[in-house]
């Protein structure tokens, strides 16, 4: 049970840090789509 927690919060981190890139990268597309905002990077 114990390698078991230890494994969730090892990976915890990576499954949040995918999470807000894929949420990120569809806001900014969705976004794009929109309006057209490519200068914001640079």
């Amino acid at each position: 049970m114990l390698k078991l927690m230890l494994l969730v919060l090892a990976v915890a981190p990576f499954f949040a840090g995918a999470v807000i890139i894929v949420y990120l990268t569809y806001k900014n597309k969705a976004s794009s789509v929109n309006k057209k905002t490519d200068n914001e990077w640079g």
